[in-house]
């Protein structure tokens, strides 16, 4: 099922769109790495700026 937007909503609350998509890999059971890209469309409202955001992490659980 495509995922549809509501534009007029978005315009009016001046808000962007959000894309986000991580990934989490458990290395042992107390450590593991993780990675996500997140697209941000249209940041600040009605401007024309998009980013892209990388993050690489280490969590360590004790």
């Amino acid at each position: 099922m495509p995922v549809q937007f509501d534009d007029d909503l978005f315009s009016r609350c001046r808000s962007g769109r959000l894309f986000p998509l991580g990934y989490e890999y458990d290395v042992t059971k107390s450590v593991s790495l993780n990675g996500g890209y997140t697209r941000y469309q249209s940041l600040g409202g009605n401007s024309k700026a998009d980013v892209n955001l990388f993050s690489l992490g280490l969590k360590y659980r004790f």
